[in-house]
């Protein structure tokens, strides 16, 4: 009911009462708190509310459940943050980047496409560099992507997202990773990178193929 609410709040104030009247803040809560607050500010919330004391409660609820979120919850909350511009040079939100990346790398695996595409895009948009929690990130990514998972889902464009996002992060023994999620010999498993480059819309599958390029390696067309 908590989280209905949340997603169905019209403005800020609407959703912070709601958080006021729980007794604490689920992690499902307070992922539908940072992602209706994107619904409901597109083009994003002022630093000086962010970091303010209207916030405050919320922030240190993020701190304190990011441990205990599932995955999807995870990848909402850093994709949300990161929309909302919130970096690692935000003194009232320290610790929360490092905290989030430890969390992720434990957790990795259990990511689907979707959210792996949208973690990496958040620490990729706010420049924050997690070598070890990208390198469980990219082979989290090779796993579904060679068996499969991706182009099954219809993921072509989250898998392009990922792709940049692991070429830019990893450090260069880590992008092997990456070298083989591309060039996977074609016919070995269902949908495999070159199968689905061949499906995908020019601009996902030239992207996937500039990211990889970056990486170290071209994908032969």
């Amino acid at each position: 009911a908590v989280t209905g609410m949340l997603m169905q709040a019209r403005d800020l104030e609407a959703l912070l009462s709601i958080c006021d009247r729980q007794r604490a803040l689920e992690p499902i809560h307070v992922s539908a708190f940072w992602i209706s607050l994107c619904r409901l500010e597109p083009r994003g919330v002022a630093a000086s509310v962010l970091d303010g004391e209207a916030l405050r409660a919320v922030r240190l609820a993020t701190l304190n459940q990011l441990p205990h979120m599932n995955p999807w919850s995870l990848a909402n909350v850093c994709y949300a943050l990161a929309q909302l511009r919130v970096g690692a040079d935000r003194p009232a939100w320290d610790g929360i980047w490092e905290l989030a990346a430890q969390v992720l790398a434990e957790k990795a695996d259990e990511l689907a496409p979707q959210g792996i595409s949208n973690v990496a895009w958040a620490f990729v948009s706010q420049e924050l560099h997690a070598p070890a929690t990208f390198e469980r990130l990219a082979a989290s990514a090779s796993t579904l992507a060679l068996g499969g998972a991706v182009g099954t889902l219809g993921m072509a464009m989250h898998e392009s997202v990922a792709a940049h996002s692991v070429a830019v992060l990893t450090r260069d023994d880590s992008r092997e990773v990456l070298a083989r999620w591309a060039t996977a010999p074609p016919g070995k498993r269902t949908g495999t990178a070159r199968a689905r480059l061949a499906g995908m819309e020019p601009l996902s599958s030239g992207s996937v193929a500039a990211y990889v390029a970056k990486a170290g390696r071209i994908v032969s067309q």
